[in-house]
């Protein structure tokens, strides 16, 4: 089955708690599969840091009911256990904790903040527990909860209502993890993060009721699990590069392991570190980050700056969303008001604003892209802080062989787009040899 980690409301913890989990897991050589719902980039890096292992998001607004499902089942054909970290409340959302435990008819834990609860803990846990009959709320994990005294009050709240607390956590300072204004930091910036690991395997063992949260982790997958997304066509080998690095990390796992499977070779360049792109690439994906954090030493590399652009205007097939397309731009205005020269392939300022553009999208395409036709239909993610100086410009920008928005896309709901990028790639290819 599988067992899904929701929250009362966002901020309670589930991070930290599916991380512990994941930890005490891990640590004991179970073999685990985590996924987050929702679009969320920074919360599966985490988990990635933890298990070693890919966290796909499940999302029905970027891709669809089918693909989720099939994503779940493929991801868990070979583990034991299986755990997916819900996003906001249990109830919030288009694409809703609760909406995926339905869809893959898993139990639900719910996180709850008990900082400033006592008695009313009760009414909060049996509202979520009522709610939809179709979410089988099994059990709670109190969270911060403040001494003993607190723990009696809790429980016994509870107590009438035969819910299961399958964990309590104390606060612990030693387990906050720093965010900045786009989520966390993706555990790649941080240093010394062993105590931090330490931390959480310790909560992880000795702060959660194993004998009945194991049974709900389990999964008893069988046969051969084919992959979720549908089959692209390649007509011969092809190398695309991938953008990655601080500046440069926003990317699903499923994306890439759509390519992977395909046969594309990725290969991993750094804007801040590498050398220009080889002249073997015969495309680039530039995915979200922060290019704004990292704005001056991108502005200084000059000849990896230079080589792309001039890589670009002789047809190289480039992808760029949100970061990606900010670093494609003449300039970047960073919060302290600063402008430092990027790119330039496409004729686009953009400013640091104090206020965050967040939601999905569906954005009719008004030209051809390398990725989208004309009049074509896009779904994706925006989540930035940035926007565009110029007035009038599009929301998809771009050319034959080019395509660069702010809109995030999740590769496994739209094939048709990416089996026009491909197809893009292997036409270049085809003229260089």
């Amino acid at each position: 089955m599988g067992l899904i980690l929701a929250g009362e409301r966002s901020g309670v913890g589930k991070t930290t708690i599916t991380l512990a989990l994941l930890a005490a897991l891990t640590s004991w050589g179970e073999r685990v599969q985590s996924f987050k719902v929702g679009p969320d980039y920074l919360d599966p890096q985490l988990h990635r840091w933890v298990t070693g292992r890919g966290c796909p998001n499940l999302d029905t607004m970027l891709t669809s009911s089918q693909y989720v499902q099939n994503c779940y089942h493929y991801h868990t054909g070979n583990v034991e256990y299986a755990l997916v970290e819900g996003v906001m409340g249990l109830f919030d959302g288009p694409s809703s904790t609760a909406q995926v435990a339905k869809l893959l008819g898993l139990a639900v834990v719910l996180v709850v903040d008990c900082g400033r609860l006592a008695g009313s803990v009760a009414a909060l846990v049996q509202g979520y527990a009522r709610f939809d009959p179709q979410v089988p709320v099994v059990g709670v994990i109190l969270n911060r909860v403040a001494s003993d005294r607190h723990s009696e009050l809790l429980r016994a709240a509870l107590a009438p209502l035969g819910m299961t607390i399958v964990g309590e956590c104390r606060r612990q300072t030693e387990l906050h993890y720093p965010e900045r204004h786009l989520g966390l930091i993706p555990p790649t910036e941080r240093e010394n993060l062993a105590p931090w690991r330490r931390a959480l395997k310790t909560l992880g063992q000795t702060c959660f009721a194993w004998d009945v949260l194991r049974p709900l982790l389990q999964v008893h997958s069988g046969g051969n699990p084919v992959p979720p997304w549908l089959p692209l066509k390649i007509t011969h080998p092809l190398r695309i590069a991938v953008a990655w690095d601080e500046a440069f990390n926003f990317y699903y796992d499923d994306q890439l392991a759509l390519l992977r499977c395909a046969g594309v070779e990725l290969y991993f360049w750094s804007p801040l570190r590498s050398a220009p792109l080889p002249t073997e690439i015969q495309g680039l994906i530039l995915g979200g980050g922060y290019p704004e954090l990292w704005a001056e030493p991108l502005s200084q590399r000059q000849d990896v700056l230079q080589n792309l652009r001039q890589r670009i205007r002789q047809g190289l097939a480039v992808y760029a969303e949100c970061g990606g397309l900010m670093f494609l731009g003449e300039t970047l205005i960073t919060s302290d008001g600063t402008a430092w020269p990027l790119v330039g392939a496409i004729p686009l300022v953009t400013r640091m604003m104090p206020r965050l553009t967040l939601g999905y999208r569906e954005i009719i395409a008004t030209l051809d892209t390398c990725f989208v036709a004309q009049g074509q239909g896009v779904t994706g993610h925006e989540f930035h802080y940035s926007q565009g100086v110029n007035p009038n410009f599009p929301a998809i920008y771009g050319s034959a062989t080019l395509h660069a928005s702010y809109i995030h896309c999740h590769w496994g709901g739209c094939p048709q787009q990416v089996q026009r990028f491909l197809d893009c790639v292997q036409q270049g290819a085809a003229q260089v040899v």
